[in-house]
């Protein structure tokens, strides 16, 4: 994730959605005139510390989080509703893909604790385009390592 924020950081800010539109298509070129988007010039970063899941949580409760995850693995792509609480989910392969960590709770049915997290897929995969990751993992870098690269940019208002 911290790529990203560099690129931000050396482009000068990022474009609006109107201005650079997604193309899901290969061989196209990037665009370069568009307009910044107000608060959106990456200063620098913040790595939140690996392996800690109160780190996270506390990164979490001021603003929404970077993370790059394990999103190989069945039970996440394949993923429909509860908590994702498979330790098989980061404890092996590599990680494969970005998302963003917008939040925790408990599920109130299954009393698991989790981390809401925001993924790129669509409304209609997970719930709603989300995703609980089941917090308390036996995994070193938790649930789908989750807790192996999460970061947050700094911006300049």
């Amino acid at each position: 994730m911290d790529d990203a924020f560099k690129f931000d950081e050396k482009q000068g800010g990022l474009c609006s959605e109107e201005d650079y539109p997604y193309q899901a298509r290969q061989g196209s070129e990037c665009l370069t005139n568009c307009t910044d988007v107000p608060g959106s010039k990456v200063t620098s970063f913040v790595d939140v510390p690996e392996g800690s899941e109160m780190a996270l949580l506390s990164a979490i409760a001021m603003q929404p989080i970077s993370v790059a995850i394990q999103a190989n693995q069945f039970v996440f792509q394949f993923y429909k509703k509860g908590v994702i609480t498979d330790d098989s989910c980061g404890s092996r392969g590599s990680i494969d893909h970005g998302v963003l960590a917008v939040g925790y709770g408990t599920d109130l049915e299954t009393q698991e604790p989790y981390f809401l997290v925001k993924n790129s897929w669509g409304a209609t995969w997970g719930e709603d385009g989300y995703v609980k990751l089941g917090r308390n993992s036996k995994n070193q870098w938790g649930m789908c390592a989750i807790l192996k690269m999460a970061s947050f940019p700094l911006v300049d208002l």
